[in-house]
């Protein structure tokens, strides 16, 4: 048994370097005290980049970065056939999502960063130690290294934990993947500006927040296996954690097996085109948006900061229409703890078809009637998490979701691309890659 003392971390309530108030001081201060500016601007008037004349394509003057394209999907699955066109945000490259970890006193502590990402809704949130691109850390900006990158790029600096290539945004990135990785260290280090050491149990507070916690801090720490550490006597007696942890059965063969059969079943052929080639989406100078008004749009953004490897860049985002929403369902079952209602979905930009996701994932939710919407918008069922948490703010405008958790007596009617699984079963097909970002974002915020 791999014990990293992630368990003691989760259940430990007081951080040796602040109290929680305090850190919440310290992060209010942090946003006031750096210069930020985010202004909107003409996608053809974007610095160092250009809208490709003959394609329409948006691409960096130096072939890195990311480029927006065309691309056009045509999915055929439970009889239902759908085809559509739509921008992709391409960025083939493997980024670098990481938090270095570090015991003290016998607690492990998380060095957490406050940082700005253009597309923040509050500018600065909670974020992993490092997370960058690797065009930044190569430094294709021209601009400063990331702090402490050599943690997660030298093999001998630090020892690492874990280390799991998880995928992004299925339905806006084009097979877009990032490291997720945990590292120890020993050593003693310099703690920056806009860095903190923080508790697992402090992360976990402050997920019941708005819009604090980013979503790179909350894909890293779903990939932790709490099942892999003694737990038999670290939980208030009840308490939803404690549940999901009864059942220990990590076979995820029938999961993998009825993935196997919907892929079978489906046609999915997504092929980029030029952006100018899209049917249904209209362009004009500021942004290039769908026809209904409906979805996403791409716009041109102008950043100022003062704490960023450069100072100044623009760049293009995708802003999304309204507000989504993230659902799971829960059953609770005495003996056996709970389950987790799964859909097994296919998203236009993954190169293996159909990843795990939650029972609802939908953009705009006030306007779309999504199977088992009703769960969720009902205030008849008891709510388990329920918090607006703000996507990534690297690429997506201001575009938050809200995150709902319910638990649900009734007998629920099962389509057939879901299935119910356990907490050990989705950590298992989160290790190999198969869950989407939306439900390891869910299994990141399950209150303790």
């Amino acid at each position: 048994m791999n014990d990293f003392g992630f368990i003691k971390s989760l259940t430990h309530k007081k951080n040796e370097f602040q109290s929680f108030d305090e850190f919440l001081y310290w992060y209010e201060k942090t946003k006031t005290k750096n210069q930020f500016n985010v202004e909107r601007l003409e996608l053809s008037k974007l610095n160092l980049w250009r809208v490709n004349k003959e394609t329409g394509n948006i691409e960096h003057d130096s072939g890195k970065f990311f480029k927006i394209r065309g691309l056009r999907v045509n999915l055929i699955n439970q009889s239902k056939k759908n085809n559509w066109d739509q921008p992709i945000i391409d960025q083939p490259e493997t980024g670098i999502l990481g938090f270095i970890t570090k015991e003290f006193n016998g607690i492990r502590y998380f060095l957490v960063q406050a940082k700005m990402e253009p597309g923040n809704i509050n500018t600065i949130q909670i974020s992993p130690t490092v997370q960058a691109t690797k065009s930044n850390y190569t430094k294709a900006h021209k601009g400063k290294t990331p702090l402490y990158l050599d943690y997660f790029t030298e093999p001998n600096k630090a020892k690492k934990i874990f280390s799991y290539l998880q995928p992004e945004q299925g339905a806006r990135f084009l097979h877009k993947r990032n490291k997720n990785i945990i590292v120890h260290i020993d050593e003693d280090i310099e703690v920056f500006e806009n860095f903190k050491w923080l508790t697992l149990f402090e992360i976990k507070k402050l997920l019941k927040y708005k819009n604090i916690v980013n979503m790179d801090t909350r894909t890293i720490i779903s990939c932790i296996d709490y099942f892999k550490e003694d737990h038999e006597a670290s939980w208030q007696k009840g308490s939803f954690f404690e549940n999901c942890l009864i059942d220990k059965n990590k076979n995820i063969n029938n999961s993998l097996k009825k993935r196997e059969e919907l892929i079978s079943k489906t046609s999915f052929n997504a092929q980029t085109i030029e952006l100018n080639s899209i049917e249904s989406w209209e362009k004009n100078a500021w942004e290039i948006n769908h026809s209904t008004k409906q979805y996403f749009k791409v716009i041109g953004v102008r950043i100022n900061s003062s704490n960023r490897e450069v100072n100044y860049w623009d760049q293009p985002m995708f802003q999304d229409i309204g507000i989504g929403l993230i659902g799971l369902i829960v059953k609770k079952d005495k003996k056996k703890g709970v389950k987790f209602l799964i859909q097994l979905k296919a998203e236009s930009g993954n190169n293996d078809c159909i990843h795990f996701a939650p029972t609802v994932s939908v953009s705009n939710y006030i306007n779309n009637n999504a199977f088992y919407k009703k769960y969720f918008t009902s205030d008849s069922q008891k709510k388990i998490y329920d918090q607006l948490l703000s996507e990534e703010g690297g690429r997506f405008y201001q575009t938050e979701n809200r995150y709902i958790i319910v638990e649900v007596n009734e007998e629920v009617r099962i389509q057939e691309n879901f299935i119910w699984l356990n907490y050990a079963q989705i950590i298992e097909l989160i290790k190999l890659g198969l869950c989407n970002i939306e439900l390891r974002s869910l299994v990141s915020t399950f209150p303790l």
